[in-house]
């Protein structure tokens, strides 16, 4: 669990990314986003002196300058 209530989840065959509030880019409620473990390409973490990003691509959803916090 991150420090905005973020959470980063491993199923068996999946991987969720769970994003609630400021960080999900939402005033009120949340973002769930799932990734199979056979979709994913790279997993790339960036850190700063205050946050940190974790990066997932699959086909579907590539990793962007611009970065989805």
């Amino acid at each position: 669990m991150g420090n905005f209530n973020q959470s980063l989840v491993a199923l068996d065959e999946r991987i969720l990314v769970v994003k609630t509030g400021f960080m999900a880019g939402t005033t009120f409620g949340g973002r769930v986003t799932s990734f199979h473990y056979k979709d994913i390409t790279g997993i790339k973490v960036n850190t700063g002196l205050i946050t940190g990003v974790i990066e997932i691509s699959t086909p579907s959803y590539q990793a962007t300058e611009e970065k989805d916090w």
